[in-house]
């Protein structure tokens, strides 16, 4: 998921953490958005610090 810088941390968490719920059933359109894929091919220190802040939850490494 791509977002812009200044979008609420708040926001982004939760959308970080509705889309990793659907992993467990996903659709055609999600198949490749996986939390697993999107730490593999974003360059370190680029998440958004709501992602972040839901992957270290999740007990993901970000």
């Amino acid at each position: 998921m791509l977002t812009r810088p200044g979008l609420d941390e708040a926001v982004v968490y939760r959308l970080a953490k509705a889309l990793h719920a659907a992993e467990a059933q996903p659709s055609r359109r999600l198949a490749d958005t996986t939390a697993k894929n999107t730490l593999a091919v974003t360059p370190g220190g680029r998440l958004h610090a709501g992602v972040v802040c839901y992957f270290k939850e999740a007990g993901l490494d970000p």
